[in-house]
């Protein structure tokens, strides 16, 4: 039975240390309260090409067992859920999604979208509404947009049997435009001010607390230094974790003042064939404790998401293939075990 999830305007936090268990494809993963995925973007291509549909998301096929690991599933979705696809203003790039994408996603048990990054808007107002009802006819819960700047920062509440998680989702990237303000639709902002106030309000509540944030510089391995201050700045007013996509890769990790930064988890099931083939992904699984004495533990999962091994079609690494990603851990971590080191203890 899932646990509870809604919509509210204040927020979140809780205490934390840190320590990185490596899941691949050739282990079964452990249940866990909360799975968070990098990018998404279901493209007409994709969905063709996998004979993916509502009662069969082969998209997913390859990772549904990790999917199916997981009380709760949670990506940043980047694109439009249309069938009119008009543009709002001129971009480079235009991420229409099928119609039935919703249904897709749901059926993959992906049940929480973040909306905050530069392709909600691709369609104006219209899209975004096309985008937020086929979400809500699918079941999926969603943060990070709406209809003006306090209805893009409500946060999503996940209610869990022995905490609440709060989940704040904040973008910083171009253009402006998207960004949602006091009479106007759009994104929610990741200003310093919004970061700060809304974080420490949600801290104040008592939740354990999660900043996502859309930012940085595509193909980038390295977090830019407006990252670093924007990810220590929602620590110091009180989340308890932070992670990042936009780069579609992965990115450094970082622990300041106990507490996890993953600066990109790249992507999750992108429906589309960059010039670059170096795309990269990240699953970040959280287990809270389950009774008085347990600790907070999470485990990442390193993904093959490159289109042109997967087709589209994505899945946990093999140990050869995740030998890669241990680059991107930190150098340093409190609590680090010898013998997994992909898992935090918080």
């Amino acid at each position: 039975m899932h646990s509870k999830i809604s919509h509210i305007f204040l927020g979140f936090s809780l205490v934390l240390s840190s320590s990185p268990s490596i899941a691949t494809a050739e282990s079964n993963p452990e249940a866990v309260d909360l799975q968070f995925f990098g990018d998404v973007m279901l493209s007409a291509k994709s969905v063709a090409q996998t004979q993916s549909s509502p009662r069969q998301p082969n998209i997913f096929a390859a990772s549904i067992g990790l999917l199916n690991s997981a009380k709760h599933n949670v990506a940043n979705l980047e694109g439009v859920i249309t069938d009119t696809p008009i543009p709002y203003e001129y971009k480079h790039f235009l991420l229409p999604m099928p119609i039935d994408s919703g249904d897709i996603l749901s059926a993959a048990r992906i049940d929480i979208v973040t909306l905050a990054n530069n392709h909600a808007m691709d369609f104006g107002f219209q899209g975004l509404l096309s985008t937020v009802a086929a979400l809500s006819r699918s079941g999926i819960t969603y943060g990070g947009a709406g209809i003006n700047a306090a209805a893009a920062a409500a946060p999503v509440l996940i209610r869990l049997p022995r905490q609440t998680v709060c989940l704040l989702a904040f973008s910083r990237t171009l253009p402006i435009s998207f960004w949602a303000n006091k009479g106007r639709a759009g994104t929610a902002s990741a200003t310093p001010k919004s970061v700060s106030e809304q974080v420490s309000a949600c801290a104040a509540a008592g939740y354990f607390t999660v900043a996502a944030f859309h930012w940085g510089q595509e193909e980038r391995s390295s977090p830019m230094a407006y990252q670093i201050e924007l990810a220590h700045l929602a620590i110091d007013a009180g989340a308890s974790l932070v992670i990042g996509h936009h780069p579609h890769r992965l990115q450094n990790m970082e622990v300041y003042r106990g507490r996890p930064i993953l600066y990109s988890l790249g992507n999750f099931a992108f429906g589309s064939e960059p010039a670059q083939d170096d795309q990269s992904g990240l699953a970040v699984r959280l287990r809270l404790p389950r009774s008085e004495g347990d600790q907070t533990l999470i485990d990442l999962v390193p993904l093959e998401v490159s289109n042109s091994l997967v087709r589209f079609v994505p899945r946990p690494s093999s140990r050869a293939e995740a030998d890669e990603f241990r680059a991107f851990l930190p150098k340093e971590a409190p609590c680090r075990r010898r013998h997994s080191p992909e898992r935090w203890t918080l």
